[in-house]
């Protein structure tokens, strides 16, 4: 894990591709760290330790999936990088925009040639993992079954987003509070 200034090139500009205009940079005296997992590079300025948890969840869905379909490509030829904002204020700049307005979600995955993002609002009420591994389902999905059609795709990322792990077990399928 490293800190770094806010305004290093490589972690703003995959967002800055999924906003048609550029939001402002973060504040100079805003800490971000950077953390690599085996699959995952994550920035945010949300704290270590939170960060680490989402980190080592994220590659325990990744067994996980592997686990239950070992056919699965997981994976990445492009590396995927994850970006946890700390507040939804924080989040709000680099929201992904429709007709020049910001989208009302908490989370979204760009996919791109050189990189895939995904950006999180790490001040969601209930469990921002679910937002996280939502998108990567999608991500997954997409890369093993591209003409899922959108009901399935939706169906099989939420299931999954109730991914669950205590020691040596793992839950998925979950009932999901929103719904």
């Amino acid at each position: 894990m490293k800190r770094f200034p806010p305004h290093a090139a490589a972690l703003w500009f995959g967002l800055l591709l999924a906003r048609s205009a550029a939001p402002a940079l973060p504040p100079l005296d805003e800490a971000w760290i950077e953390l690599h997992t085996a699959s995952f590079t994550l920035f945010s300025n949300a704290g270590e330790t939170r960060v680490r948890q989402f980190g080592a969840d994220l590659e325990r869905l990744r067994d996980a999936l592997s686990q239950l379909s070992p056919d699965l490509v997981l994976k990445s030829p492009a590396p995927t990088y994850v970006y946890v904002f700390r507040t939804s204020s924080a989040f709000r700049g680099y929201q992904r925009t429709y007709n020049g307005q910001p989208l009302d979600s908490d989370g979204y995955f760009l996919g791109r040639p050189l990189a895939n993002y995904v950006a999180i609002n790490g001040d969601t009420p209930g469990d921002e993992r679910a937002i996280i591994y939502h998108e990567y389902i999608h991500y997954v999905m997409h890369n093993n079954y591209a003409a899922l059609p959108l009901w399935l795709h939706e169906g099989l990322a939420e299931y999954y987003s109730t991914f669950l792990v205590s020691r040596n077990e793992a839950w998925i399928g979950q009932p999901v509070p929103e719904h």
